[in-house]
């Protein structure tokens, strides 16, 4: 058995209803732009868009951003200023100076 009085449609339903459908087709819009204009800005600048996140991290990897700083700064410009000296580039005085102000003396 079938109810014969129906309740009328609510009219706040299909405005609502057309609204979320509207702000769905805009999100999904503005998605595709912004997938678009990403594929050529890639193009643009010789990437290939399918593997840019893949070719920008092989590229970090192989640089030398990541790699360990240099362990002794200090122990690098003492070993500089004694090769200056002991090839007579600086003088003992100049060696004696410069040493200091590397140790923070």
């Amino acid at each position: 058995m079938m109810p014969t009085d129906l309740l009328p449609p609510d009219p706040a339903f299909a405005t609502l209803f057309m609204v979320v459908t509207v702000l769905i087709a805009i999100g999904g819009l503005t998605v595709v732009i912004i997938a678009v204009k990403n594929f050529r800005r890639a193009r643009q600048h010789g990437l290939d868009p399918f593997t840019v996140e893949t070719d920008l991290a092989a590229r970090v990897m192989e640089s030398q951003l990541l790699a360990p700083r240099d362990a002794s700064p200090i122990r690098a410009r003492l070993d500089e200023l004694a090769m200056l000296h002991r090839d007579g580039v600086i003088s003992d005085e100049e060696y004696g100076r410069a040493r200091a102000a590397a140790l923070g003396n």
